[in-house]
């Protein structure tokens, strides 16, 4: 009897303990499946962001080629680089400021921002603009201009600012 109640004992525990380095086992694996896939995306999302780097590289390089084809075939090659010149500076957009994340802030329904101008930029001004956060339109919402030199604070209603740091 006694060696009965030993064994069925000893058999509890060693059932036990195999169903307990189990569930450690799968916890393990579901840990590692995570990882990998979190892995993955990260990988996935940085391959996207160089394709879309070499894309714009590509289209850049295409439009400087372009150019020197168009200012080889031109006769007058000074008055082709000041129309070019013109319609470039009239024609693209300029990059978007850097904003200063520790000197802008935002309650209730005002927004203080602050901002540098790209180094390359000549940029005189920006006008503010804002996203439904939905991937939506962007629209004007502050029709003052500002300028590098200035920023403040912004009263908001209905998506609409004014400076009221003046």
């Amino acid at each position: 009897m006694f060696l009965q109640e030993n064994c069925a004992e000893f058999e509890f525990l060693v059932i036990q303990q195999c169903d307990e380095l189990i569930n450690a086992l799968e916890a393990r694996k579901l840990q590692l499946i995570d990882y990998v896939r979190q892995d993955r995306d990260s990988k996935v999302r940085a391959l996207k962001e160089q394709v879309q780097a070499c894309t714009s590289k590509l289209q850049h390089t295409t439009a400087v080629m372009q150019f020197c084809i168009e200012a080889l075939k031109e006769n007058d090659s000074s008055a082709f680089l000041q129309n070019h010149f013109l319609n470039k500076c009239l024609c693209i957009p300029p990059n978007a400021p850097t904003i200063i994340p520790e000197e802008c802030s935002a309650e209730n329904n005002s927004v203080t921002v602050a901002w540098q101008p790209p180094a390359t930029s000549y940029v005189e001004a920006y006008v503010l603009e804002l996203d439904d956060g939905n991937g939506g339109e962007f629209r004007v919402c502050l029709s003052e201009v500002m300028s590098p030199s200035e920023y403040g604070t912004y009263f908001g209603q209905n998506g609409s600012f004014t400076n009221v740091s003046s």
